[in-house]
């Protein structure tokens, strides 16, 4: 799923994600075939540094479920190891 975000919201997810997060661009293959570069972000560092916060795998999932994505998938989003933010899983 690709959301088309501000330049100035781009850089409020970065500063959100902090150092450890890096941009990347990918090419995402489109439902109509066409394939079409987006911006993510990877982390840098490996291990237990850097997980994502309990509420957005929550948000993740809920929408891969509403977008009829692969249980597969579904099942690896809820198998993550995350982390509580108070702040951020509060939203």
């Amino acid at each position: 799923m690709l959301h088309r975000l501000s330049r100035r919201d781009l850089y409020k997810v970065k500063e959100f994600e902090g150092e450890l997060y890096d941009w990347a661009t990918l090419p995402v293959l489109l439902a109509d075939g066409q394939i079409v570069p987006a911006q993510t972000l990877v982390r840098l560092s490996p291990g237990d540094a850097g997980k994502p916060a309990s509420r957005y795998l929550e948000i993740l999932t809920e929408g891969a479920i509403e977008h009829g994505l692969l249980a597969a998938y579904v099942a690896r989003l809820r198998d993550m190891p995350s982390t509580y933010f108070p702040m951020a899983s509060e939203f």
